[in-house]
């Protein structure tokens, strides 16, 4: 990855601060980073290019989830975040 990044701070529902950062030319976002979680770097799996094939492990907040229910895929299923109780 090369260019200039714009970061976008909001504030999640665990009442964390979180960061998307997005291509400063196109606005496509790239990356999500929680204060909470400084371990990890959320990368959006929609902007790396084939052949990456994605595996999910985890559906993550779903207490946030729009009205609808929930996956019935068969991945682990968290109310918040990874790390949460």
């Amino acid at each position: 990855m090369s260019g200039k990044v714009t970061r976008q701070t909001f504030t999640a529902d665990s009442g964390s601060t979180t960061y998307r950062d997005a291509c400063s030319t196109c606005g496509t976002v790239i990356f999500d980073i929680s204060e909470n979680y400084p371990q990890l770097i959320g990368v959006l799996a929609a902007t790396i290019l084939p052949p990456f094939e994605f595996r999910p492990s985890h559906h993550i907040w779903l207490q946030s989830l729009a009205a609808q229910e929930p996956p019935e895929d068969g991945l682990r299923q968290h109310a918040k975040g990874l790390f949460d109780a």
